[in-house]
């Protein structure tokens, strides 16, 4: 019996050990179990951090065609705003090659929209990971046309599409104003395999007087993460190590280097199974979004709660503060402020353990991302 055509597209990497890839994983997942697609995904590219295990034994095994549509990028926010119209222009291209039956929009970015408008109602679904029509409005006064304009496209797509998904209720709110039509939520959390396999690890440190602070990721605007090495530069018994690449990394490495920081390092991203001895060798691990980004929810910080590491975090008000705030070992300051990162980072007592296994009963209760399975496949 011939399998009918299911086609995910996102405008980022996959497969990919980002976070612009966990939610992809999670889908291309769902649909692997239910064993009644022919499946494919489009993509920007291969992220060369990606485990090769993941490639040969779940992309290679499972018979998922990945087509990849180079993606290119700028600062300048009208240049950018053309590279990914033609981004996508080359996207929907693609789509007409492969004819699929049903299509998924993930998306961060808002552009993927434009599909919608040229695609039969109800052939497809939107999946939203982030509300960057609000991080628009939050900016300054320029970019609220282009917010009024992706709240329009967004609201069109919307009363279009077969479903609506989002990760928390922020972004719910967001989209049923906007769109007026109901959105269901699939929480963001960690990929079970992922949690078990980190979950079984030993990642004590002995401690010393040098106190080592770690951040792996996306190393871009939203992560603002001049103010870590700010508050961080050349300050006694304090060693930073950034792990990833992005759009700042250019700008962070002048910040470096013009300052003459001696005690902030950075490192080209590693896939997942090598970033063990460097999370080993962390006192603790950080992570930040900007004020701007108050609905996102960052993937990265489940995992960072696996680890029994103390974790410092920039947070703004919103669904990620709620979360994060009620785990052991979890401290917060104001995003964006140099000064309350290292007044924070100060009063984090080293010699006092992180309940781990507490951490890890409440990942496992509510934060597996395999557990919103069935509320998926029921949309479909």
């Amino acid at each position: 019996m011939r399998k009918d055509k299911f086609l995910v597209v996102t405008s980022y990497e996959y497969p990919s050990s980002k976070a612009t890839a966990n939610r992809v994983h999670f889908l291309v997942d769902c649909l692997v179990q239910e064993g009644i697609y022919e499946l494919s995904v489009i993509s920007s590219g291969i992220d060369s951090t990606c485990s090769k295990f993941y490639k040969q034994n779940f992309i290679k095994k499972n018979s998922i065609k990945v087509f990849y549509v180079e993606k290119l990028s700028s600062r300048n926010i009208l240049v950018r705003a053309i590279l990914e119209i033609i981004h996508i222009f080359k996207i929907y291209v693609k789509v007409l090659s492969v004819r699929p039956k049903f299509l998924i929009f993930t998306i961060p970015s808002p552009m993927l929209l434009f599909l919608s408008l040229v695609i039969k109602k109800n052939s497809f679904g939107i999946d939203i990971r982030d509300a960057s029509w609000e991080y628009l409005r939050k900016k300054n006064l320029f970019f609220v046309p282009f917010c009024i304009f992706f709240e329009n496209l967004l609201r069109i797509s919307c009363l279009k599409a077969k479903f609506v998904t989002v990760t928390n209720s922020l972004e719910k709110e967001s989209v049923e104003r906007v769109s007026g039509v109901s959105a269901t939520i699939l929480s963001n959390g960690i990929l079970k395999e992922l949690y078990q396999q980190l979950s079984s690890k030993c990642f004590v440190k002995k401690q010393n007087e040098e106190i080592s602070i770690v951040y792996y990721g996306n190393i871009g605007i939203a992560q603002h993460l001049d103010s870590l090495i700010k508050a961080t530069g050349n300050q006694e018994n304090f060693t930073v190590t950034l792990i990833g690449n992005g759009s700042e990394l250019k700008n962070l490495h002048k910040l470096i280097v013009d300052n003459r920081f001696s005690n902030i390092t950075i490192k080209q991203p590693v896939q997942q199974e090598d970033l063990s001895q460097e999370v080993h060798n962390a006192d603790i691990l950080y992570a930040q979004i900007g004020n701007a980004y108050f609905t996102a929810v960052p993937t990265k910080i489940f995992e960072y709660l696996t680890y029994g590491k103390h974790i410092l975090l920039g947070l703004p008000d919103g669904p990620a503060k709620s979360i994060f705030s009620s785990f052991n070992g979890v401290h917060i300051h104001s995003p964006e402020c140099t000064v309350d990162t290292f007044k924070v980072l100060k009063s984090v007592n080293l010699s006092k353990p992180v309940d781990r296994e507490l951490n890890l009963h409440k990942l496992k209760d509510s934060f597996i991302r395999e557990d919103q399975k069935q509320k998926f496949l029921n949309l479909l």
